[in-house]
């Protein structure tokens, strides 16, 4: 039929029907699609502990496994009636952020089995909508695709309101806590928090992480925590560690003082965030905080809260040693280390303390409950900084600096530079005094000797020795200290 004689609406059922078939074909696309799920991780213990004090097992090699290539479990697809995917947060708190990565700010925390409607996706994030319309970033490690209690889930999709789990209501919980426990001045509560504002931007942070990505290395990539027997997972911050890690971190800023380099801090927080990026704890914003302090020593809290001091930089010949270090204590957080005990403690303190709006109808009982978990709460936290003072078992040495060059060599780093930071403290250390309360006890020239053969065991088994080690970058950030 010649087109001039179809008429309009010959034409219009014809669009309608191509229009139709277009949306069925979708629809059918959309249906097979897979929501990612992962399983919740058990108790693990807390991380607390120093880098001069860690050791590994000497001469016993471990087998490191690469990293097999991982897709996305298939599972049944959630879907609303308007056909919209629907994901349930897994956690007792879950961050959802302003963009995809864990240095963009917190728009949210949400509880256990929050129901999310999924509105893009990305490289392990998913950008979600809450039931009250505010929208975020939430990683895949909080998600499941179905809720663990659907009462609850059904609830808080009726009644959520944000209310105290906005980024100023949660922000607000962990600094009164904070404040309280850290038995100082409002301004070193105030610097944990306003050090942990990462203030670099995305295209900050990706040309930071070129140079390493051109290094080369065949380890980038390739491992993982698990991989090496040592984590069966990703690290799940719990909203009572992260009140215990503040209120220890402004104790400490307290008695040592922060290094007045915020440039220098966002030097090493860069570091800090490209090997957690890499790791199967990319959700989790560690801070790193630069203690005036020339001793050598280095040491991280529960929540993710890592301290160096300025002589340990000092210290450091290149980037990939200070990386070393970090990913140590990144180690020591993400394993739990020294505070099994605790950990079980901390476990049993309630999240939904931080969400009690949605138990309005049990008031008076909450209340005098909320009461008996706050004392439990300080009563782990004085505890933990005890501990956190003090001498650390060598076993926790042993699995910290494993996992320093497994972090450090999977972000792209050379993994041999465990070797040689260990070497160079070992020696400074031999020929200084022992350091007073705050700091660690120095292990004497055996026990470094164990460490450096242990970890060059490891190191054997699995891993090259390429990797980026950036001694004009480092020299040149770090030139005001030297």
């Amino acid at each position: 039929m010649p087109l001039n004689s179809i008429n309009n609406n010959t034409i219009m059922k014809r669009l309608f029907i191509v229009f139709l078939f277009n949306a069925l074909l979708f629809e059918h696309a959309v249906a097979s699609d897979k929501i990612y799920s992962s399983s919740s991780q058990g108790n693990q213990h807390l991380a607390l502990i120093h880098f001069s004090q860690h050791s590994l097992q000497p001469n016993k090699k471990t087998e490191v496994k690469p990293k097999e290539n991982v897709t996305k479990p298939s599972s049944k697809q959630k879907k609303s009636s308007w056909g919209n995917e629907i994901v349930y947060t897994k956690r007792s708190n879950n961050a959802v952020r302003s963009g995809a990565g864990a240095f963009f700010p917190v728009v949210a925390t949400v509880p256990e089995n929050m129901p999310l409607k999924v509105m893009d996706r990305g490289e392990k994030w998913l950008k979600v909508q809450l039931p009250d319309k505010k929208e975020g970033w939430i990683a895949e490690n909080c998600l499941v695709d179905r809720p663990t209690d659907a009462n609850a889930s059904k609830r808080l999709a009726s009644s959520w309101s944000g209310g105290k789990a906005s980024r100023a209501g949660v922000a607000a919980a962990v600094k009164g806590f904070a404040g309280k426990f850290g038995k100082t001045n409002s301004g070193n509560v105030n610097a944990v928090f306003e050090y942990a504002q990462k203030g670099f931007t995305l295209s900050e942070y990706t040309s930071f992480n070129s140079p390493i990505s051109r290094a080369g290395s065949t380890n980038r990539g390739k491992f993982t925590l698990g991989s090496a027997g040592l984590s069966s997972g990703a690290y799940d911050v719990r909203f009572a560690e992260q009140q215990i890690g503040a209120g220890i971190a402004a104790r400490i800023i307290a008695t040592k003082g922060l290094y007045n380099d915020r440039a220098l801090h966002q030097y090493l927080n860069l570091i800090c965030t490209s090997i957690a990026m890499n790791s199967e704890s990319y959700d989790v914003d560690f801070t790193v905080y630069i203690l005036n302090d020339n001793l050598i020593n280095a040491f991280a809290l529960p929540g993710g809260y890592i301290f160096v001091t300025t002589g340990l930089i000092k210290a450091c010949q290149d980037e990939a040693e200070l990386a070393t270090v970090i990913a140590h204590e990144m180690g020591h957080v993400i394993l739990r280390h020294g505070l099994q005990e605790l950990s079980k403690r901390i476990a049993k303190i309630r999240a939904e303390i931080l969400f009690d709006e949605l138990d309005a109808e049990f008031e008076d009982e909450r209340d005098e409950e909320e009461k008996e978990m706050e004392a439990e709460l300080d009563n782990i936290a004085e505890e933990a900084y005890e501990r956190c003072i003090g001498r650390r078992l060598m076993q926790y040495e042993f699995e910290a600096d494993k996992a320093g060059a497994v972090l450090s060599a999977n972000a792209g780093y050379d993994p041999t530079a465990i070797v040689r930071m260990l070497r160079t403290v070992s020696g400074i250390q031999a020929s200084q005094p022992k350091p007073e309360s705050l700091d660690s006890e120095y292990f004497n020239t055996n026990e470094y000797k164990l460490r450096i053969s242990g970890v060059e065991s490891f190191i054997s088994v699995g891993y090259n020795s390429s990797g980026a080690t950036l001694r004009d970058r480092f020299n040149s950030r770090t030139s005001k200290l030297r």
